[in-house]
């Protein structure tokens, strides 16, 4: 199979259209092979199925209890979303009341907001609960005395990928056909009939590495979150705290092994979670278990997905900010040298170069 030109090889154009025009290696090492990219040739292990059915539940209290068993301050970045609502369900749940004093709860008005029948249970207990401006989130966890911050990344990765939700009329067609749509649609890019075949030939090999029957648009999403997305996301998760006492004190909370062994074992199940048509299938696992403990069915019944991220109303894209690619030989930090504003992919493209083959 030959190495296309930057954007246009497989690894890259599938990557960009699934996920907001971001170049992603594949962590397991099977296709960055036809990247035109020098990528990093380590692989993360592929998880194994479960032999028997483990509840999401069930690992999230395993998680906690470790956690509380070695950290003694736990710091909790809370959205109000599913996710980051599930991890401090989890801590409620394995702490006795008069312990709650070990969490520290930072979020903001927005985050009451997105899950108040979970803040009802909390505000007049011992949690730590502080409320910033959404601006003052992520400075407020930089500096925040803690023995270790988690989050509710990675749980998007578990479950599906979201660029299906927004063309559910890709759901349930054919990926590659499904993919020919949102190109045409985002990028205004007419795939070949060479680029198709290319793409169905090139991702095939992932899938039978994966032995998984990966068939319509709605699990290719999925497939190309939980490969391509997740190092993505925990690294960009870090680099939050680059510079800050936190730095190397992250944890993406569902960045777990075991975790990704149940999204593998329930992958037949994944796209019943998206909640495109109905907001109550939305992370149905993960919201069941929120739910016994907080009894909300209404946000069991509708809550449905929010980009907590972009809630923050900071732009993480300026256009003048350095960009960051960790490599072999650690860090490396690109700086803009112009003052004036560009296309943001225009920096990108100029740094992606520094590591063509």
């Amino acid at each position: 199979m030959p190495i296309l030109p930057l954007r246009e090889d497989c690894l890259s154009l599938v990557t960009q259209i699934n996920h907001r025009s971001t170049i992603l290696r594949d962590r397991f090492n099977i296709i960055n092979q036809y990247s035109p990219l020098r990528m990093d040739t380590t692989a993360d292990l592929i998880p194994a199925r479960f032999e028997t059915d483990v509840s999401i539940g069930e690992l999230i209290n395993n998680k906690i209890n470790r956690m509380l068993k070695q950290y003694d301050r736990i710091a909790i970045g809370y959205s109000g979303g599913i996710d980051s609502s599930s991890v401090l369900c989890g801590f409620l749940k394995n702490l006795h009341p008069n312990e709650y004093d070990r969490i520290i709860v930072i979020g903001s008005q927005d985050s009451i907001d997105e899950n108040p029948g979970l803040w009802r249970r909390i505000k007049n207990t011992k949690v730590d609960a502080r409320i910033v401006d959404p601006t003052d989130v992520s400075d407020t966890l930089r500096n925040v005395d803690a023995d270790i911050i988690t989050t509710g990344w990675q749980g998007d990765q578990l479950f599906y990928g979201d660029t299906a939700g927004k063309y559910s009329e890709t759901y349930f067609m054919p990926w590659v056909d499904g993919l020919s749509i949102v190109a045409k649609d985002k990028f205004g890019i007419d795939l070949t009939n060479d680029q198709k075949y290319q793409a169905n030939q090139v991702w095939q090999t992932a899938f039978d590495a994966f032995d998984l029957p990966v068939k319509t648009y709605a699990q290719l999403c999925w497939f190309t979150n939980f490969c391509c997305r997740w190092n993505h996301n925990t690294m960009y998760c870090n680099m939050l705290y680059y510079g800050s006492k936190n730095w190397g004190r992250v944890d993406c909370f569902f960045d777990d092994i075991e975790f990704q062994r149940w999204s593998v074992s329930n992958f037949e199940n994944n796209f019943k979670h998206n909640g495109f048509a109905n907001p109550a299938y939305l992370k149905r696992p993960l919201k069941t278990y929120i739910h016994e403990f907080t009894y909300d069915i209404d946000y069991m019944r509708n809550k449905n997905k929010v980009e907590s991220f972009i809630k923050t109303k900071i732009n993480p894209f300026q256009y003048n900010d350095p960009i960051y690619c960790l490599t072999n030989e650690g860090l490396k930090k690109f700086t803009p040298q112009s003052e004036s504003k560009f296309r943001r992919v225009d920096f990108a493209l100029k740094v992606y170069s520094y590591f063509l083959k």
